[in-house]
């Protein structure tokens, strides 16, 4: 039956008007007169789910984040260092962070004494202390600035970094009770037909322990390469619709879908003390699950959302100029070795986390509704999609001992290299047409 007149909806607009939609929930600057979808109560909203977090988690028995005892949640807090440092802050919102930052380290410190925890380093109090002045100080100029300005939002953003840290952290941290077996022995058989490259890089790392360390802090700083990714694309009036943002928390937010299907706690947590020196094998006969109740490490390994991120960031970085390219290249390969050194992930994860993001980056992304863009984008998420599908039905039918062959590592490379050629192709024809400021 044919549509009625007016109700016909082409598949390109319809992605368009999802893509604003996700679009209106994140964005940085005011998108409606109506109270409720101003700046300001986004901004009290991510900062209500950050404290949220935190206090649920606290609530369950882990008062780490709380605590602000994670690292990654003292990097998130970090982050927001560097949208003070761009809004060019006068005297005395410098003086208010140096206040602030003072304060901040001796309440941590005391804060840490009170839930007994002995082995924080004080560094990690500097970063949590220099993080919360920031947002102090970001606070004190968005109030004194008008709507829609630029400190506002900066403030913005340096709400959402942490308070996106805290949430993750809480969803990772249920993952634990809510998945007693998980599926590495899959994962870790079909490592073997790559050589296990997990257990050969963390060697390498273990025998020279400045790398291990190096690879360590790229790992944890990723928060911090993020905020200077955001700050750069609306220095350099970014589309919006080809902005980092939205891909960064869209990913998150799949990706913890994603480990609902396949929980997969990673060689480190796995092996624990025989990592990475110890055999790259589980004792007994093969099987499909193995029981991890005693292991307190997330089920949060397939696919790697951090390589996932740090494909994000080299992707919008190339469009940023040389400087930006080359950062991001350096911090993608880093984070690459980072999660196999530190037993985080198996190299299977890191391969499915490359169609992962790129249909990622394709369903985030938007633009104007024109045939040229979104016929790239079209074959984009097709085929990454696809390549998603494919990987997720092997890791789901492989027998149990199944190994990795040739087809297996030819299809890994066939699996990067169409997304990452897809990707490329879509980013440059997103970028040919019409351009809108951040």
């Amino acid at each position: 039956m044919p549509a009625a007149p007016g109700l016909e909806v082409s598949w390109s607009e319809a992605a368009h008007l999802a893509s604003r939609a996700l679009n209106s929930a994140i964005s940085t600057e005011p998108r409606s007169r109506r109270w409720w979808a101003s700046q300001a109560w986004q901004t009290a909203g991510w900062g209500v789910l950050g404290l949220a977090s935190s206090t649920v988690d606290a609530a369950r028995g882990s008062p780490g984040w709380l605590a602000l005892v994670h690292p990654i949640e003292a990097t998130s807090l970090f982050a927001a260092m560097v949208f003070l440092v761009v809004s060019t802050p006068r005297l005395r919102e410098l003086l208010l962070f140096l206040a602030g930052a003072v304060g901040f380290a001796f309440a941590h410190r005391a804060w840490l004494r009170l839930f007994s925890f002995r082995g924080v380093p004080f560094e990690q109090s500097a970063l949590v202390a220099a993080g919360l002045g920031s947002l102090l100080a970001l606070a004190a100029r968005a109030a004194a600035s008008e709507r829609g300005s630029e400190p506002r939002a900066w403030f913005h953003l340096a709400v959402i970094l942490p308070a996106f840290g805290m949430a993750m952290g809480l969803g990772l941290d249920l993952t634990v009770p809510l998945h007693g077996w998980a599926r590495d022995p899959i994962v870790l058989g079909l490592d073997a037909g790559f050589g296990q490259p997990s257990f050969a890089v963390g060697r390498l790392a273990d025998r020279h322990p400045a790398l291990l360390t190096l690879l360590s802090l790229v790992y944890l700083f990723l928060p911090v390469v993020m905020a200077a990714m955001l700050v750069l694309e609306k220095r350099r009036s970014v589309a919006r619709q080809r902005g980092l943002l939205r891909p960064i928390l869209l990913a998150a937010v799949v990706g913890y879908a994603l480990y609902q299907l396949y929980p997969v706690v990673g060689p480190g947590p796995l092996f624990g003390a025989r990592f990475p020196n110890g055999p790259s094998s589980l004792a007994g006969p093969p099987q499909r699950l193995v029981e991890v109740t005693a292991i307190a490490d997330p089920r949060n390994c397939m696919p790697s959302l951090h390589v996932a991120w740090a494909l994000l960031v080299y992707w919008h970085a190339r469009t940023l100029g040389r400087p930006a390219r080359a950062g991001g290249a350096f911090w993608l390969a880093s984070t690459i070795f980072a999660t196999l050194a530190m037993g985080q992930h198996y190299f299977v994860d890191l391969v499915v986390a490359v169609p992962f993001a790129a249909l990622i980056d394709a369903l985030a992304g938007g633009g104007a509704p024109t045939r040229k863009i979104f016929s790239a984008r079209g074959r984009l998420i097709a085929t990454a999609g696809a390549l998603l599908a494919v990987w997720y039905a092997i890791l789901l039918l492989a027998p149990p001992g199944a190994s990795g062959g040739l087809p297996l590592r030819l299809f890994a490379l066939a699996t990067i290299a169409a997304s990452w050629a897809l990707q490329a192709r879509w980013c440059a024809s997103a970028l040919s047409g019409p351009r809108a400021s951040v």
